[in-house]
């Protein structure tokens, strides 16, 4: 059968799982983990507006990768769904600035899991020029042929 983890290396651990329930594993006291890096390559964009909730950021688990932590990397070759992406991690951080003078449910002692990554957000995706080596099947099928795919890079930045 098909593992659902590999160790490649003495600190890296390549994990084949749905993402919003290994998310919520990430969370638990009881694991000892440091996530440093997640890459999402060529997620499913679920194009039909009746379906954006099926997004990795219209989810109702999108702001657990942001409590979990570690450089976020997406990429796709539909800029919209990284515009898409970035603008979400942008509306996090403005809902937790915001709360207080906009929503009576409010919590002051919230953590804003997005901070660390706003200026990166508002940067948004960047068009992939290095094509040598490709991450993915797809990330190959889409550079033998042409047709343009983009990054978005979460770093997580310390702010003043």
């Amino acid at each position: 059968g098909q593992h659902l983890f590999q160790t490649t290396s003495s600190n890296t651990l390549l994990v084949r799982a749905e993402l919003t329930d290994f998310w919520r594993c990430c969370l638990k006291q009881d694991h000892e983990w440091n996530i440093t890096h997640h890459y999402i390559l060529y997620p499913n964009p679920y194009p039909k507006k009746n379906r954006v909730k099926k997004r990795f950021y219209g989810h109702p688990s999108f702001p657990l990768i942001l409590k979990v932590g570690g450089e976020i990397v997406v990429r796709s070759n539909w800029e919209g769904y990284l515009k898409e992406f970035a603008n979400s991690v942008v509306h996090a951080h403005e809902y937790h600035r915001n709360g207080a003078n906009e929503w009576e449910t409010y919590e002051q002692d919230m953590v804003d899991f997005a901070l660390p990554y706003v200026r990166d957000a508002r940067v948004g995706p960047v068009e992939r020029l290095e094509k040598t080596v490709a991450w993915t099947n797809f990330e190959k099928k889409f550079d033998d042929v042409g047709e343009k795919t983009y990054e978005l890079k979460l770093l997580i930045r310390t702010h003043d």
